[in-house]
């Protein structure tokens, strides 16, 4: 290699060092299964980051499960593209992102781009695989990922740190989220000028939903919220699996109202853990070159509907999430009600960290709401639920349980859904927004309309995926 290439090759070094000195550090925290209602009862983080910043008030995610959905945070793909519909292998878990491919995500196309990149906490339900324990996927230069054990009851589990294993047990010290909070901090402080992408994966409020021990009974007489379809007791224009269903009595309505308390205190420990990151970064001079994302992977219903608890339906509940970011350019108390999906965060990282984002990417950069501009947007988005068969206990031996799945599209005003049990559901969400009346009929012309927009979006890809999710012209 000559004098003048090597001369070359540094000045090209020198320059991306420079450039991406220059750019934002990109923190998110997603925390598990976090309901939107509950954050009435948590103002403390929306004091650290909403008000500070913007919520993006029509947050919602495509397919409410744990995986899926986080795969779609990673790559801006529906799961009809990404492939990965459930938790567990075949269709889904991280055996089949590994088949999609775990190098298509944000993280890599962050990190080939200049940024320091960081994991801390769950990743993907199955991971690790048996055949490859130690795996760190691509794109990551720390990580410290839970790996086995008990992770969700933040007791008695294994991390991953950055390949070598690592076991904690049931003293207060090992209380997970606190622990995920030490490692970010070190991430965090280790310094230098090079622009940080942090992956904060906490698995609050996830069952059990167990407190930190500095906050056990710190919501004594909570509530889960009372909507207007709480414990709802006629369920007869919802399909079979809904109305078939036993009403929720006093015993399980106090079971419900039990583990809402549980997962508000759980949420405790990771407000502690906001507050860490933004104590550290403004102590590094870096809070006000940072975007902090705070989001859910899913949502979740607790008695919506008369169901005491779950996820994984079509309800405003379960696909409704939380969302809020503040960073540079964001005026404090900034509402976004444009519809946002979760397709839409690895695109956004991607344009603030000026790089393209995933080329599997369906969604769009939402950036551009979060200054204040307006730009041609959906007016509708695809919903999925694919037909999963489940291991369940039957007396000495499991059986396989379907649990069949559905397609439906969510529009500014409408939601239509078509099962593969043959029903459907349409509801008018200006007038019922609590999805109380079943209207579907099939001659309805709404019916039609949206029936040719979900045509359009269930086997999208890409840009026609942006496409069909904008209103037709007229």
């Amino acid at each position: 290699m000559g004098r003048l290439t090597l001369v070359v090759l540094g000045l090209v070094a020198a320059l991306r060092s420079a450039v991406a000195q220059d750019r934002p550090d990109i923190i998110l925290v997603l925390v598990d299964d976090l309901d939107l209602g509950s954050m009435e009862a948590l103002p403390g983080i929306r004091s650290l980051v909403a008000d500070r910043g913007a919520t993006l008030s029509n947050a919602f995610v495509s397919l409410s499960l744990c995986c899926p959905s986080r795969v779609t945070f990673l790559t801006g793909a529906y799961a009809h593209n990404t492939g990965v519909y459930g938790n567990r292998a075949p269709d889904g878990g991280y055996a089949g992102f590994r088949r999609f491919g775990d190098d298509r995500t944000i993280a890599v196309a962050l990190h080939d781009g200049g940024y320091r990149t960081g994991l801390f906490g769950k990743f993907l339900n199955g991971y690790p695989l048996r055949d490859d324990p130690k795996r760190v996927p691509p794109g990551w230069d720390t990580w410290v990922a839970a790996a086995r054990g008990d992770f969700y009851g933040n007791y008695n589990y294994t991390l991953n740190i950055d390949g070598t294993l690592r076991t904690f047990g049931h003293q207060p010290a090992d209380y997970l989220t606190d622990v995920l909070s030490d490692h970010v901090v070190k991430f965090l402080e280790r310094g230098g000028d090079q622009p940080v992408f942090v992956w904060i994966a906490p698995t609050a409020p996830h069952g059990p939903a167990t407190p930190a021990p500095r906050h056990e009974g710190a919501f004594a007489g909570a509530q889960a919220p009372r909507t207007p379809n709480f414990a709802e007791a006629d369920r007869s224009d919802k399909r079979p699996a809904v109305w078939s269903r036993a009403p929720m009595d006093d015993r399980a309505i106090a079971a419900t109202d039990a583990l809402h308390r549980k997962r508000l205190a759980s949420m405790l420990a990771v407000q502690d853990l906001i507050a860490r990151v933004i104590e550290v970064q403004t102590a590094r001079g870096r809070m006000e070159r940072t975007y902090l994302v705070f989001a859910s992977d899913n949502g979740f219903h607790l008695g919506a509907h008369g169901m005491a608890r779950g996820k994984e339906q079509a309800w405003e509940e379960d696909l409704r999430i939380p969302a809020y970011v503040r960073g540079p350019g964001i005026a404090p108390g900034t509402d976004v009600s444009a519809l946002i999906v979760n397709t839409d965060f690895a695109p956004t990282f991607a344009e603030w960290g000026g790089v393209a984002a995933p080329s599997c990417a369906d969604g769009s950069s939402f950036a551009p709401w979060l200054r204040g501009e307006t730009l041609p947007w959906r007016d509708a988005f695809l919903i999925e639920k694919a037909t999963q068969v489940a291991q369940e206990p039957e007396g000495d031996e499991p059986v396989a349980i379907e649990r069949p799945g559905f397609v439906g599209v969510r529009t500014t005003r409408y939601k239509f859904i078509a099962h593969q049990d043959g029903s459907f559901e349409l509801y008018d969400l200006v007038f019922d927004p609590y999805e109380l009346q079943n209207v579907y009929a099939p001659d309805l012309p709404i019916v039609q309309a949206l029936t040719a927009r979900l045509r359009a979006l269930e086997r999208c890809a890409g840009d026609a995926c942006r496409d069909a999710e904008r209103a037709p012209a007229e």
